[in-house]
Parts: structure tokens; sequence; C-alpha cells
């Protein structure tokens, strides 16, 4: 378990605008913003071999305390932009020995919710929460982990929502869609 608290000043966020005459991408500095919460992690290995659950858990109190960049809307007690209200991660890992000596399978799944997330300091538009499945299987070898190939899956039943935002200015920027792959990775 972690708690924290960090006070930022000038924190950014991605601005887009777009009218007739130019279309620009900019940055923009909050002046103060708190950030507090906690996070808790949790391990069980099962009595099955190999067999691990885990689950995480964590929030996220951003404020904002000071916003001059638009004094046109009050700004002061809202969320700052681009951060998950909280996070919620479960998963399973099964490392078993394979059929040939020296080597093992490992196979994981994750599940991960993204919390409510505000895009904007006037809170205009605001994303709901998400859900995510991961996988992965892999072959490594046994004990070091110094070879090991592995096949992936990212966003296994193709979630869609929005990476970012910038709501009442058209700016829209899709998540990854569903993605796998195949990685062969060797450590020295």
């Amino acid at each position: 378990v972690a708690l924290f608290r960090t006070e930022v000043t000038d924190k950014q966020f991605f601005v887009f605008l777009a009218t007739q005459e130019v279309s620009a991408q900019t940055l923009l500095n909050i002046d103060e913003v708190t950030l507090q919460g906690f996070e808790a992690e949790l391990v069980y290995r099962t009595p099955l071999t190999g067999l691990d659950l885990f689950g995480a858990y964590g929030y996220l109190d951003s404020e904002i305390d000071k916003y001059t960049a638009n004094e046109d809307y009050p700004t002061e007690g809202n969320h700052a932009p681009y951060v998950p209200e909280y996070t919620v991660n479960l998963g399973a890992e099964w490392n078993l020995p394979f059929f040939v000596d020296g080597v093992d399978f490992v196979a994981r799944i994750d599940y991960q919710r993204l919390g409510p997330t505000y895009w904007q300091p006037e809170e205009f538009v605001k994303r709901d929460p998400v859900d995510l499945v991961n996988a992965r299987v892999a072959l490594q070898s046994s004990g070091d982990g110094k070879y090991m190939l592995a096949a992936w899956g990212k966003n296994l039943f193709e979630e869609e929502y929005n990476a970012e935002s910038d709501g009442p200015y058209g700016f829209v920027h899709p998540a990854a869609p569903r993605t796998w792959g195949v990685d062969f990775t060797m450590r020295f």
C-alpha cells in the first residue's frame, strides 16, 4: 500500500485549437494542481504450482487549485485533465514447466479498468470508465528467463474509446484497437 500527495506547479496539458484561419496544437499550463491518493496491490500464490493471482487498485484525487489561463470558466476544485479518478487491475499468471527440459510455459491474462477521465480544466468532456483485457503466452528459459518467445494481444474485446479528446474544439484521438504481436527477448 502506498499513500501519496504531490503539489504541481505549471502542470501542462494538451490543447488543439481549430478555427477557419488556423489549426494549432499547443500546451497550456495549469498554475497549481494537487494530486493525492493511494495505491494497493496484492499477489496471491495459489496452492496450484506456478499459479499467481494479482490485483491492484489506485485512487487519485486530482484538484485544480489555481488556473488563470481561462478566467471565463471557474475551474478551482475541478479535476486535472488526463488523470483517471481510479484504476483497477486484476489478473492471473501461470508458470509451468514445458515438455522440453529448461523451458517454462507462461500464460497471463490482465483486466484493467480506467476510471472517469476529464480532458480539460473546464470539464467540458469526460470519458466514461473503460474496461480492457490483455493476454500473453510465452515460452521462456527456466529460472533466469534469459530467452523468451511470447505472443500477446491487447484490448482483446476491441473496446472503442478515446485516448485523448479536447472536447468542444473537436480534436479526438481514438485509442488503439485490438492489437496482436510476437516478441523474442534475449537478456544478456
